[in-house]
């Protein structure tokens, strides 16, 4: 059975949790569905230590993308801006 963007959003955001001992504050900025069938996920991580400062904080962002049928991370890389 096929998923949804919001659970590949949401698988996304579970597996970056499962691999980093980060803590950033994440958001979802971009949700595609690629011609090949499997959702691309964009996540901004803002650094949770740099958020008392308007001017002074820090985002970055990463590229999921999930197997549509299985729910599978297929890669995470970083998304330059």
């Amino acid at each position: 059975m096929a998923i949804d963007a919001k659970e590949a959003a949401q698988i996304a955001a579970k597996y970056f949790e499962s691999i980093t001992s980060q803590s950033v504050k994440l958001s979802i900025e971009e949700i595609e569905l690629d011609d090949d069938g499997s959702w691309l996920i964009t996540l901004g991580m803002s650094d949770l230590f740099a958020l008392g400062s308007v001017g002074n904080r820090v985002t970055s962002y990463k590229i999921f993308k999930i197997d549509a049928e299985s729910g599978d991370v297929i890669y995470m890389k970083i998304r330059t801006v």
